[in-house]
């Protein structure tokens, strides 16, 4: 039995008539860590945002092909793509808390959702969510504070603990450590390596080192196409791809 929670068949994404992502077939397995890499403009973020539907939400942008998520085609018809979004959480390349306290930050998901029975367990849940992404030590005396005082690394990890309080089971992440200091970001890739013992993860990367300390599979995509996929330690050394050796030479990017 497959452990594949994400199944592509045939995906093209497009912005009005260009297309974007060209006929990609991927699988991607559950509790790993996915890195989807590749030359600036070459389709990462917009694939990545057509797992959640995402993409859509850009007027004029469309996909065709199939998406599978769980086994159910999440661009299927009467297929509703706030409850695949609900499933499919998504953390941005810009920490983006919304601006109420940390507590309700955490809390809006379980709410929205239904997923709390009482006050204690939306507590619990605000808790356990903070505690999973190492914040709830700095930030437990200052819950009702707003999230936009916290710092750029501590807004990433809000922003992700947010994510996890909605109990997903798959997290997309599009470059998120772009915006950090390397302390921040050496946090954020550790929890990254801790949340795929829950979850399927699928990151966004440029960077090569952060893709072969986090990754257990890399997706190269170059002008919309995937190009090769395997473990990092193929691909960002022995690749058989010219287009990915050009790319790692640093003669394209």
């Amino acid at each position: 039995m497959t452990d594949d929670i994400f199944r592509c068949r045939k995906v093209s994404s497009y912005f009005g008539d260009k297309k974007i992502i060209k006929e990609v077939d991927l699988s991607i397995s559950d509790r790993r860590v996915t890195a989807f890499m590749g030359p600036s403009g070459c389709g990462k973020s917009t694939i990545l945002r057509t797992l959640n539907r995402m993409h859509e939400t850009t007027p004029g942008a469309h996909v065709t092909g199939e998406v599978f998520f769980a086994s159910e085609n999440i661009y299927g018809d009467g297929v509703d793509p706030v409850d695949v979004r609900a499933q499919i959480g998504m953390v941005f390349q810009k920490p983006n808390p919304f601006p109420k306290s940390i507590f309700n930050n955490i809390a809006f998901g379980p709410r929205v959702l239904g997923l709390a029975a009482s006050r204690s367990d939306l507590e619990a849940r605000v808790e356990g969510a903070l505690k999973r992404v190492g914040l709830w030590d700095d930030v437990a005396d200052r819950l009702e504070e707003s999230a936009l005082g916290l710092s750029g690394g501590q807004q990433q990890r809000l922003v992700i603990a947010r994510a996890i309080a909605a109990e997903p089971r798959a997290i997309l992440l599009d470059e998120p450590c772009s915006a950090l200091d390397p302390n921040a970001t050496a946090r954020v890739e550790a929890l990254i390596r801790e949340l795929r013992e829950q979850y399927c993860v699928v990151i966004v990367t440029h960077s090569l080192a952060q893709a072969g300390r986090v990754a257990d599979d890399i997706a190269f995509f170059h002008y919309g196409e995937m190009i090769e996929f395997g473990p990092p330690k193929k691909i960002l050394s022995d690749p058989d791809d010219q287009r990915v050796k050009d790319y790692l030479a640093g003669r394209t990017g």
